[in-house]
């Protein structure tokens, strides 16, 4: 089956496991790569290393929905840019060159608190606060420039904030469910209401410590199962992190994706698993990247 991830770390990751040929075999159809503003890379060179992946012939890089039908009609990997914490250390990504790169998705902020935003999880215990003045501007400034926020690292008040009364889409694109696993990095059963009834979704992450253990398979079914119940069939999605965590024996990266979905049809059925490999993502990129 065929699918789509919301969040790989491919672009930062010193030796990174998402390669071209990992995606291309595992049937990816649409790879979103996460520049992480916070390491070593700059933003100019995880451009460049993107450039690089989408060379290839069988990749094309896509900023709209328009693009993505066109790499579906060549029977390309669509591979689109985003953006995971937009201040670090004082050293604000300017939101008008985030725009005009490309990107499909940004989040204000990672595991260290900034002065957009406070992160739900610390890299220790959880943590909690609203966004400042200047995350609400750049809140407003995402908006208008069609980027969609991810609230996947944000503090449930400043994603609370951000949600409530939301009329556009937003999404969780590495994110699980906090009732399955209370990870503070994991979302709360009003979060993904919330989500759902903006018209975003939510990426189901792989990474053992939001699913609550090392047997991928069985306990992302158990999150998928929750996020369905909770928020309905349509806020559902894939949002890997791989290369962002750990390696997983059971799981160790994107060429397992594939027996999974196989798994998700036997559970919910095949239109319910395609959606969650593609369809609910899709839809919201044609909503809010048209």
């Amino acid at each position: 089956m065929k699918y789509a991830d919301m969040h790989c770390d491919a672009l930062t990751a010193p030796a990174p496991l998402s390669t071209a040929e990992k995606l291309f075999k595992s049937g990816c159809i649409m790879q979103c790569f996460a520049y992480f503003h916070g390491g070593k890379t700059s933003f100019l060179k995880a451009l460049k290393r993107l450039d690089v992946i989408t060379a290839d012939a069988r990749f094309m890089r896509v900023r709209r929905f328009s693009d993505l039908q066109t790499a579906i009609r060549l029977k390309k990997t669509a591979c689109a840019l985003t953006v995971e914490n937009l201040d670090w250390n004082g050293n604000m990504l300017g939101l008008r060159e985030v725009a005009d790169s490309g990107a499909v998705m940004a989040s204000l902020v990672w595991n260290v608190k900034n002065r957009l935003a406070c992160p739900a999880f610390d890299g220790v215990k959880a943590a909690d606060g609203g966004l400042t003045r200047a995350g609400e501007e750049a809140i407003c400034f995402l908006d208008e420039n069609s980027v969609i926020p991810d609230i996947s690292h944000l503090s449930p008040s400043g994603a609370e904030f951000i949600l409530t009364g939301r009329k556009k889409p937003a999404v969780a694109s590495h994110s699980n469910a906090y009732a399955v696993c209370p990870h503070p990095r994991n979302l709360s059963d009003g979060l993904i209401k919330k989500i759902a009834d903006c018209g975003g979704v939510i990426g189901l992450n792989f990474c053992p410590a939001f699913l609550g253990g090392e047997d991928t398979v069985a306990l992302a079914c158990a999150h998928a199962e929750h996020i369905i119940k909770v928020g309905g069939g349509d806020v559902l999605a894939l949002g890997g992190d791989f290369d962002g965590m750990k390696p997983n024996a059971d799981f160790p990266d994107c060429t397992r994706v594939p027996a999974l979905l196989e798994v998700f049809a036997k559970k919910f059925g095949r239109r319910t698993a395609e959606k969650i490999a593609f369809g609910n993502f899709v839809g919201l990129f044609k909503e809010a990247r048209p």
